[in-house]
Protein backbone atom coordinates (compact mmCIF):
# COMPACT_ATOMS: atom_id res chain seq x y z
CA UNK A 1 0.00 0.00 0.00
CA UNK A 2 1.14 3.37 -0.98
CA UNK A 3 3.51 2.49 -3.71
CA UNK A 4 3.25 3.33 -7.14
CA UNK A 5 0.59 0.54 -7.93
CA UNK A 6 -1.23 2.01 -5.21
CA UNK A 7 -4.73 2.32 -6.85
CA UNK A 8 -6.83 3.12 -3.75
CA UNK A 9 -8.73 6.03 -3.85
CA UNK A 10 -8.34 8.83 -1.17
CA UNK A 11 -11.34 10.60 0.25
CA UNK A 12 -11.04 14.10 1.94
CA UNK A 13 -11.94 13.65 5.51
CA UNK A 14 -15.18 15.60 6.17
CA UNK A 15 -13.76 18.42 7.82
CA UNK A 16 -12.55 19.38 4.58
CA UNK A 17 -15.42 18.90 2.61
CA UNK A 18 -16.55 22.52 2.72
CA UNK A 19 -19.00 22.74 -0.17
CA UNK A 20 -22.12 20.77 -0.32
CA UNK A 21 -24.04 19.38 -2.86
CA UNK A 22 -27.91 20.14 -3.34
CA UNK A 23 -29.64 17.20 -4.89
CA UNK A 24 -31.95 19.26 -7.87
CA UNK A 25 -33.94 16.31 -7.80
CA UNK A 26 -35.16 16.73 -4.37
CA UNK A 27 -35.57 20.78 -4.94
CA UNK A 28 -39.13 22.45 -4.72
CA UNK A 29 -38.32 26.04 -5.97
CA UNK A 30 -37.63 27.89 -2.76
CA UNK A 31 -35.21 30.88 -2.89
CA UNK A 32 -34.84 29.27 1.25
CA UNK A 33 -33.77 25.92 1.79
CA UNK A 34 -33.20 24.99 5.60
CA UNK A 35 -30.69 22.06 5.77
CA UNK A 36 -31.56 19.04 8.85
CA UNK A 37 -30.15 16.98 11.32
CA UNK A 38 -26.59 17.90 13.78
CA UNK A 39 -24.09 17.23 10.34
CA UNK A 40 -22.25 20.13 9.86
CA UNK A 41 -22.87 19.98 6.09
CA UNK A 42 -26.31 20.27 6.77
CA UNK A 43 -26.75 24.18 6.93
CA UNK A 44 -28.86 26.76 5.23
CA UNK A 45 -28.85 27.83 1.67
CA UNK A 46 -30.46 30.60 -0.58
CA UNK A 47 -30.46 31.31 -4.09
CA UNK A 48 -28.58 34.16 -6.16
CA UNK A 49 -31.93 35.70 -6.41
CA UNK A 50 -31.95 35.78 -2.37
CA UNK A 51 -28.73 36.82 -2.16
CA UNK A 52 -29.36 39.91 -4.27
CA UNK A 53 -32.56 40.72 -2.12
CA UNK A 54 -30.54 40.56 1.09
CA UNK A 55 -27.81 42.49 0.24
CA UNK A 56 -30.40 45.28 -1.47
CA UNK A 57 -32.23 45.37 1.38
CA UNK A 58 -28.68 45.94 3.52
CA UNK A 59 -29.59 43.04 5.75
CA UNK A 60 -26.72 41.84 8.15
CA UNK A 61 -25.11 39.68 9.30
CA UNK A 62 -24.57 36.72 7.04
CA UNK A 63 -22.50 34.67 5.64
CA UNK A 64 -22.68 32.97 1.95
CA UNK A 65 -20.99 30.96 -0.05
CA UNK A 66 -21.47 29.13 -3.04
CA UNK A 67 -22.70 25.44 -3.49
CA UNK A 68 -22.72 22.75 -5.73
CA UNK A 69 -26.22 21.82 -7.13
CA UNK A 70 -26.34 18.72 -9.03
CA UNK A 71 -29.15 18.82 -11.59
CA UNK A 72 -29.28 15.06 -12.56
CA UNK A 73 -32.89 13.64 -12.71
CA UNK A 74 -34.18 17.38 -12.36
CA UNK A 75 -37.59 17.70 -13.93
CA UNK A 76 -38.30 20.53 -16.86
CA UNK A 77 -40.16 22.33 -14.57
CA UNK A 78 -37.28 22.65 -12.17
CA UNK A 79 -34.74 23.20 -14.86
CA UNK A 80 -36.80 26.24 -15.24
CA UNK A 81 -37.28 27.40 -12.07
CA UNK A 82 -33.34 27.33 -11.28
CA UNK A 83 -32.53 29.21 -14.17
CA UNK A 84 -35.09 31.92 -12.92
CA UNK A 85 -34.01 31.88 -9.25
CA UNK A 86 -30.29 32.33 -10.75
CA UNK A 87 -31.34 35.54 -12.26
CA UNK A 88 -30.17 38.98 -10.28
CA UNK A 89 -33.29 40.78 -9.08
CA UNK A 90 -33.20 44.46 -10.72
CA UNK A 91 -32.48 47.30 -8.25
Amino acid sequence: MGGAADQQLIVSPLSQREIPVLEGSRWDGSDFVYGVGDDPMATNFISKRALDWLLQVHATPFCARPVKFCIDGMSDQQQKQLAEIQKSIPS
